[in-house]
């Protein structure tokens, strides 16, 4: 199934025209529990006896827990603002009112095979407790046996490698979402700053700026608009519709023919916005 993002005519317009996404960072997004949820599993897990088999060195696999509690620990209290974590929001459900409630007119629905090709760390959010226990031990225990194998050879420091992938492992806290989301569905692009070493940007949204970085998509990977349920819905429809032909007749000719199509398709939802 594609993925939508939903958002407003300004973004639309800025997405469409210059072919970037924005991520914003996770600490200014509309669930105040961002991350919280996921640490709390994490650190739960930590601090829990090991009862699977781990593939690590034995004599490290206590004080790589501890490491790793500790880095997440640490995370919460300065992390946050030294090394921010991104986020680009999509959902799985199409035409859903309270989306469009909540985050604009439009939304863009992206191609779901081509999006996971350009963007690795693209992944559905967890809602189920269930679910997001299993995910976190494997997760955790993947942490585990990596420390604990770059404690042996290198003698109780970290590699590089082994330091991006702890990265990864606290963006992937960004995943498990309370269940009062569920409906959302949502999938997300994560960005750690370890992993991605973007220029941060500042937007205005209402009395406050919120950081972002911009990310390049690909035209391509844009198959439909789709327009909310609005007031002058059919004279948005025409007007969407020419602004895309242009762009992709512009794409065109400063890079080559492409198949691109995107069509603009309306909500059926009787709303008055």
């Amino acid at each position: 199934m594609n993925y939508l993002h939903y958002t407003d005519v300004n973004a639309l317009h800025s997405i469409i025209s210059k072919q970037k996404i924005w991520l914003t960072d996770i600490r200014f997004l509309n669930d105040s529990q961002e991350l919280i949820k996921g640490f709390e599993i994490f650190e739960e897990i930590l601090k829990a006896p090991i009862t699977t088999p781990l593939l690590a060195h034995q004599d490290h696999i206590d004080i790589s827990k501890d490491y790793i509690l500790t880095l997440i620990q640490e995370h919460q209290l300065f992390g946050s603002s030294e090394d921010p974590i991104f986020v680009f929001s999509l959902s799985q459900e199409h035409d859903l009112l309270s989306q469009w409630r909540a985050y604009g007119d439009y939304a863009i629905e992206f191609d779901e095979e081509m999006l996971s090709e350009e963007f690795k760390t693209l992944s559905t959010c967890i809602y189920e407790p269930l679910a997001q226990k299993q995910a976190a031990v494997t997760a955790i225990t993947e942490a585990i046996e990596t420390v604990s194998n770059d404690f042996e050879i290198s003698r109780g420091y970290t590699q590089e490698q082994t330091d991006s992938f702890l990265c990864s492992l606290l963006a992937r806290a960004a995943l498990f979402k309370h269940d009062g989301f569920q409906e959302e569905k949502e999938a997300r692009i994560i960005i750690d700053s370890f992993s991605e070493a973007k220029k941060i940007h500042y937007r205005a949204r209402g009395n406050m700026l919120i950081p972002y970085i911009e990310l390049d998509i690909s035209l391509e990977s844009i198959k439909r608009i789709h327009i909310g349920p609005i007031a002058n819905q059919d004279l948005a429809a025409r007007s969407i519709s020419e602004f895309v032909q242009r762009t992709i007749d512009q794409h065109n000719s400063d890079y080559g023919f492409t198949e691109t199509d995107i069509a603009v398709v309306k909500s059926p939802i009787p709303f008055r916005s």
